[in-house]
């Protein structure tokens, strides 16, 4: 995006540049990036605020819910490294 620094998404560091990276040191070839409603943001926390303030206010479900990103996220790393998928119990 042109004028918007920042905001192109080329940013090592992104979350969705860190998924479906090669393990052979190449760059990321594609990535993913979760869209959620602001209802499902604010039941995260148990008080709503600023951006700069939500981590002091983390819930349970926050916990679960980043829980389970960091296993889909380890899981698709695994498929493309060994090249073969397994049934995640849910």
């Amino acid at each position: 995006m042109p004028g918007r620094e920042g905001l192109d998404g080329d940013l090592p560091a992104n979350i969705c540049n860190r998924t479906f990276r090669p393990f052979d040191g190449s760059p990321a070839q594609g990535g993913a990036q979760l869209e959620m409603t602001r209802e499902l943001r604010d039941s995260l926390f148990s008080r709503n605020g600023s951006a700069e303030t939500r981590s002091a206010n983390t819930n349970g479900a926050f916990t679960a819910f980043v829980n389970a990103c960091r296993a889909a996220v380890a899981e698709q790393e695994r498929i493309v490294r060994t090249g073969e998928a397994t049934v995640i119990p849910g």
